[in-house]
């Protein structure tokens, strides 16, 4: 068996929608373990992502498959606890909120979780970026190609979530 180049590494995966559950599955592709934590009520918002195939989302079954998932409840202690317990021996940290967003959901900021767990590489995908004017904006792929100019069909084709993919 061919070793793969990640395989002794762990992701916590804090990310939601496309960008996020497509990295993660380039980083288990690739070897790591990846955990995806999920809001106890609703999960990832890609597993109710059309088409759905039994009631089961395609996109949520080709991201998600072969990832661990755990439902913790961020906004209480008890899920804190459980998640820096995860972050402890986890190697990459991927949430996908604002640059506000991580303190608000966790208590910690990027620079707190780095220093509580010095190996770990916390990767943040935003909207718009960690800086600048748009910062705070929620932002989707179809906002970005709308305000890109290249929503528009091509040969009666929609447009592919390319942002999203690209960002992941």
């Amino acid at each position: 068996m061919r070793a793969t180049p990640l395989a002794d590494h762990l992701v916590v995966d804090l990310s939601r929608h496309l960008p996020g559950p497509y990295a993660a599955r380039i980083l288990r592709d690739l070897g790591a373990r990846v955990v995806k934590v999920e809001e106890p009520a609703m999960g990832d918002p890609v597993r109710q992502a059309p088409p759905l195939q039994r009631g089961v989302s395609a996109l949520a079954t080709s991201l998600l498959a072969g990832v661990e998932s755990v439902a913790l409840d961020l906004r209480r202690g008890g899920g804190r606890a459980v998640l820096d317990r995860l972050l402890a021996g986890a190697d990459v940290l991927l949430e996908s909120s604002r640059p506000d967003g991580l303190e608000r959901l966790t208590g910690a900021a990027p620079a707190e979780m780095a220093r509580r767990h010095p190996r770990l590489v916390v990767c943040s995908i935003s909207g718009w970026g960690q800086s600048g004017p748009h910062r705070l904006r929620t932002g989707h792929d179809l906002g970005y190609q709308a305000l890109g100019g290249s929503l528009a069909p091509v040969d009666g084709m929609p447009a592919l979530p390319a942002a999203d993919l690209l960002g992941g």
